[in-house]
């Protein structure tokens, strides 16, 4: 798949997951700098939904870059709620709060624990499971 199939891939499994736990789902339009509106029940949030594939059991996604993004999008709390991030070969999505990376560019999350048990500084996948 090129990137723009794996960005249509993710976002249609986003927008199944979130209509399986009985949310509201609307998709936008390209252009748009979040992907869908869903509606958990406390009100719609834009989500912008991110494909990913681990390395060296890493996921990582842009959220507030320094440098200009495709359609001069930045990714802040001004313009996206949540980043969801679908983590293909888990089948997994990261449900990520913007608020919680505000000061970060890149978020870093584990898929599984460090090897000498280091948590501290380490951000794991599983944190962000529940949504």
């Amino acid at each position: 798949m090129n990137s723009t199939q794996k960005g249509t891939y993710a976002e249609l499994v986003v927008a199944m997951k979130a209509a399986e736990k009985g949310y509201f789902v609307g998709m936008m339009p390209q252009g748009c700098p979040y992907d869908m509106v869903v509606d958990t029940g406390s009100g719609p949030l834009r989500v912008q939904v991110k494909y990913s594939q681990a390395k060296n059991d890493i996921c990582k996604v842009k959220l507030n870059p320094t440098g200009q993004l495709r359609n001069n999008t930045i990714y802040s709390k001004d313009n996206v709620d949540i980043i969801a991030l679908f983590e293909v070969n888990t089948n997994q999505i990261a449900w990520i709060k913007i608020e919680d990376f505000n000061e970060v560019d890149t978020a870093s999350l584990r898929l599984t624990k460090p090897k000498n048990n280091q948590l501290k500084g380490v951000t794991m996948f599983t944190d962000f499971l529940d949504w």
